[in-house]
């Protein structure tokens, strides 16, 4: 009943989504991936539904599998222009990876790979130093773009970037409208999906 409380607060509010919305310092919990055919609402996180309602259009959401050792989610935060994610690592968090979630993101520089989820093209911008890997990913899909966003360091700093990309995923909207809707008894729903926007900006 709590949970169910806690969802009715939250669908409406972000619906409007007037400033910034934060879940809190760690150890606030994180935005799990439920499995694509999950069939118990149980699976239901509310950081998941707090992504999806900050960009209405998006088909494709991000979330987050457990991660590799010695990273940790740090915070998200929602806004009516996305979603910002912190993945942090090391005894200084010196090491960062950010997921970022809008409506769209501006590819000028970037180059396409081969290698993409289906149903979305992904391109990339790095600086790989050895040391020091810096660059960002970026995910276009129908009505939204996800990046991640890298600053590592260390002589395994690329293969860092490779295990956290791997622990990250996505689910899709529907998947969580439908959840939402089995938790809530159809009493609330997801902002729908606006089947007109495109997630490239070049």
């Amino acid at each position: 009943m709590r949970r169910i409380a806690a969802l009715c607060c939250l669908l409406p509010l972000l619906a409007g989504c007037a400033g910034s919305i934060s879940l809190g310092e760690p150890p606030s919990r994180q935005p799990t991936c439920p499995a694509q055919n999950a069939q118990s609402s149980d699976e239901l996180n509310p950081g998941v539904v707090l992504i999806a309602q900050s960009v209405p259009s998006a088909s494709w959401l991000p979330c987050i599998n457990p991660l590799p050792v010695g990273f940790r989610y740090e915070r998200l935060e929602a806004t009516n222009h996305g979603t910002h994610l912190w993945l942090k690592s090391g005894g200084e968090g010196n090491d960062q990876v950010e997921v970022l979630l809008s409506q769209a993101c501006d590819l000028r520089g970037t180059q396409e790979t081969r290698t993409a989820p289906t149903g979305m093209r992904r391109y990339q911008r790095v600086d790989d130093l050895g040391s020091v890997y810096r660059g960002k990913w970026f995910y276009v899909f129908p009505g939204g773009c996800v990046i991640y966003q890298f600053d590592l360091h260390g002589a395994s700093a690329a293969t860092s970037a490779a295990a956290v990309a791997a622990a990250l995923g996505f689910v899709s909207r529907e998947t969580i409208a439908r959840l939402v809707d089995d938790y809530s008894d159809g009493r609330l729903h997801l902002v729908p999906t606006s089947p007109s926007t495109t997630g490239k900006h070049t």
